[in-house]
């Protein structure tokens, strides 16, 4: 019935329209990202957020903020920052990765570059993207998972910071024509 009366298909990422498309359904197809909401997200003076957040202004600060799952790569997010001796790096959020993440912070002996804040208020993250020099969504792929659209990339960029994601899932669409450097 529905493949039969179907006017157009809106989906959130490239994927999800392939695999309505791929069930047979020949209507028009339109991609729509999820919005983001500018009266919350919109670019800060970088100075006053580390203030607010005591966060050392004379830092370079990569973040990253949501799950803190393995499915995110965040392993190697730490891995990476750990090569660059004058970088920070603050998480966000909460998950069942977090131990594993501590451990790993804590075996590379860069607990001092590294600052955890369990989940915030929606409304008060634009000072911890305020504070930030790049914000980096490092997910993988898994046998099960993917990437589906990465909120916190569209966030970050409401909020004037360099974006860098990996290839996971939509990720690279919504990327795509973002200003790139």
């Amino acid at each position: 019935y529905h493949k039969r009366n179907l006017n157009g298909i809106v989906g959130g990422n490239k994927e999800s329209l392939e695999i309505i498309k791929n069930l047979g359904a020949k209507a028009p197809t339109k991609l729509i990202f999820w919005g983001v909401n500018i009266n919350l997200f919109f670019p800060k003076n970088r100075d006053e957020s580390r203030g607010k957040l005591g966060i050392p202004q004379n830092i370079k600060l990569i973040g990253y903020f949501g799950r803190i799952i393995e499915e995110k790569g965040l392993d190697t997010l730490v891995l990476a920052v750990n090569k660059i001796n004058d970088c920070h790096l603050i998480f966000v959020g909460d998950g069942d990765y977090k131990n594993t993440l501590t451990k790993i912070v804590d075996s590379l002996d860069i607990k001092n570059r590294t600052f955890f804040y369990k989940s915030v208020n929606h409304s008060d993250l634009v000072d911890f993207y305020s504070a930030l020099d790049v914000f980096i969504l490092p997910s993988k792929t898994m046998p099960e998972w993917e990437e589906q659209y990465g909120r916190v990339l569209v966030e970050a960029m409401a909020c004037g910071l360099p974006v860098i994601g990996s290839s996971s899932g939509a990720i690279p669409t919504v990327l795509e024509g973002y200003p790139k450097g």
